[in-house]
């Protein structure tokens, strides 16, 4: 699963948490300045910053960065 977000604290958590058995959690923030960070990586490792790209344009670069056949999002 990937997920982009920004300034997500209040929500990321039960995201998270929803995913439980997912092999591959990847999440790009766009330049969080609460805890979404702190959050993010309290349940992947694979977390990255990528500035704002659009809609589109961020969710491309977030699945660029999964490695699994299967992807939610």
């Amino acid at each position: 699963a990937y997920i982009i977000c920004k300034n997500e604290r209040r929500f990321l958590g039960k995201c998270l948490d929803s995913l439980e058995g997912v092999r591959e959690i990847v999440v790009v923030d766009s330049g969080s300045t609460d805890a979404t960070l702190a959050i993010a990586g309290r349940y992947t490792d694979q977390v990255s910053h990528q500035e704002w790209l659009g809609d589109a344009g961020q969710r491309g670069a977030a699945l660029q960065k999964m490695t699994t056949d299967w992807v939610l999002n």
